[in-house]
Parts: structure tokens; sequence; C-alpha cells
């Protein structure tokens, strides 16, 4: 019993060391205010319910016509929210030759204030002064 206990206290404490290990290489810190925005010709942003959803949509190997609207918010760009967690290059976009960031955000404003979702580290834009 005892020696199941360790290796439980054992794993935990690496699960908690490589997360934050992986947090720290991000590009955005943890409780920072951040703007919403995607790219010049779409700029708003898709907010996913898990981290392996938006992974797996932006792989291309998601099914969007059936899942899209239960699991993803669109949010307006210039939506604000706070960064809550950031797992360090774990997107793999399809259509694109870079790895990027999960964002976990709370929304601050819009229709889906308070909500919580992933988002890739490239829709975001960090804003100076914001509260």
């Amino acid at each position: 019993m005892r020696r199941t206990a360790r290796g439980i206290v054992a794993f935990l404490l690496l699960v908690g060391l490589s997360a934050a290990a992986a947090s720290a290489r991000c590009s955005v810190r943890i409780g920072a205010r951040v703007a919403l925005y995607g790219s010049t010709g779409d700029p708003d942003v898709l907010v996913w319910e898990t981290r392996f959803r938006l992974a797996a949509y932006q792989r291309g190997s998601f099914d969007v016509d059936r899942t899209l609207l239960s699991h993803a918010h669109l949010a307006a760009p210039g939506t604000r929210a706070v960064v809550l967690r950031c797992v360090s290059r774990d997107v793999h976009p399809k259509y694109r030759g870079t790895v990027g960031d999960a964002i976990y955000i709370r929304l601050l404003g819009g229709p889906y204030r308070r909500q919580t979702g992933w988002i890739m580290g490239s829709d975001l834009r960090t804003m100076i002064g914001f509260r």
C-alpha cells in the first residue's frame, strides 16, 4: 500500500513538472491580458472547449460539419481575454509549416463572457496597459 502511494506521488510530481516546463516555453505568460484576433483574412477566432479538439481541427482531422458548432464558440476580433494556461508547441496546423502553442483562456467580454476555452497562440495579441 505504501509503495503504491509513493508511485502515485512520483507520477503526479512528474506530470506537474512537465506541465510547468511546457508552460515555461510559451510565447505568452499566465495571467496576461490579451485581445483575440485571427488572421487578416478571417479575424474571428474559434475558442474550443478542449485542447484536443483545437489540435484535431488544426490538423485537419476534425469533422467540421457535425461537431464544430457544438464544441467551439466564435469570438469576434478584439474580444478580450486572460491567459489561464499554455502548452508549448502542442498544435500542428495542417496548412502551416509551424507548430503553435495551445492557450487556455477565459473570455472577458462579448456574448461568451466568463467562458473558458482553447485557442492557438497565433490568435491573440498582448495588450499593453490593458486591465
